[in-house]
Order: C-alpha cells, then structure tokens, then sequence
C-alpha cells in the first residue's frame, strides 16, 4: 500500500537506512486490478530506499499463503543485515515470514484498524512481535484485553488520520 512506500522514503529522507522487501510481478497480478506494484512506487526513489525484490509470476499470485511467506523470508535472509527490525503489511505471508525470522530480525506488527482480522494476527504472533504498532489508543487497549499474553511495553500507539487545520 501506498503508505509503507511513503513511510520508507520518509525515514530514507532523514537519513535512516531503509530496505523495502517486495516481489516485482512478471506480469500484472490479476488481484491488481490495474494498480501500480510497489516496485513502481518506490522507483523514483531508488537512490534513498534500498530496494530488495524477486521476479515472480501466477505461481506467487494464486500459490499457496506458505509458498509466498517462503519467498518473502528467504528475501529477508539473503538480504537484509540481522538485527534489522521488520516492520510488515498487512498480508499474511508476510506475517509468517517475519514470524519465521523473527529470532533475528525484530518482527514490527501493524494493526490499522479495530478488526478481528488485524487482532487475529497478533493472537497468532503475539510471542514473534517485538512491538506491536497501534492506529489508536482504542486499539491499543482492545488489543491488550484481546491478547493479555502480549507483553503491553510492547503495545505502541501512533494515531493516524487526518491532520485537520484549526478552526474557531
């Protein structure tokens, strides 16, 4: 999503080494729907966001949720320094490959939103994530009461929403 790639040129810009890890679609993946990849995103940006990425085809795509967390962890051991934090989408496979490598490279969890769906994954992982990011503080708490075995130092909020102008 268009986020990570503006998070990641963000933190390059201040001078933060950064890796962004992707696949590069042979063709178009049929999910797309016409979307630009994420290696198109962070293109113009090449000389700041080291860019780690494989070429793929409709193996990836429409292969099983094992298969692409196998790819996505293998990126990670064969290019990323140990000890580098990684912070991951909202896809599940790349959840699994995190949590695969996660003794060394810190796993980040992100919950954007107060679904089932985001605290399902930190129930699954809760004992893989070094830190938990929250949209909320909402979630954050929802998140404490829904996986009371995650430690709550590890449970950080950075709000996110629309920064509205003052108004009188």
């Amino acid at each position: 999503t268009r986020w990570m790639a503006d998070a990641a040129v963000f933190a390059a810009t201040m001078g933060i080494e950064v890796y962004f890890v992707t696949v590069r679609p042979a063709t178009d993946f049929h999910s797309s729907g016409g979307r630009e990849t994420m290696v198109g995103l962070l293109a113009p940006f090449i000389s700041t966001v080291r860019l780690v990425s494989s070429d793929v085809d409709f193996r990836f795509e429409f292969g099983t949720n094992s298969y692409r967390a196998w790819v996505y962890s293998q990126l990670l051991r064969e290019n990323i320094p140990g000890g580098t934090p990684v912070i991951v989408s909202d896809d599940l496979a790349v959840w699994n490959a995190a949590a695969d490598v996660a003794d060394k490279y810190p796993m980040v969890g992100v919950l954007h939103g107060d679904q089932d769906y985001y605290y399902d994954k930190a129930q699954a992982f809760y004992s893989q994530l070094s830190v938990c990011v929250c949209v909320s503080r909402r979630v954050a708490k929802t998140l404490s009461e829904k996986v009371p075995r995650m430690n709550v130092a590890g449970i950080h909020t950075i709000p996110c929403g629309i920064n509205l102008p003052p108004f009188s």
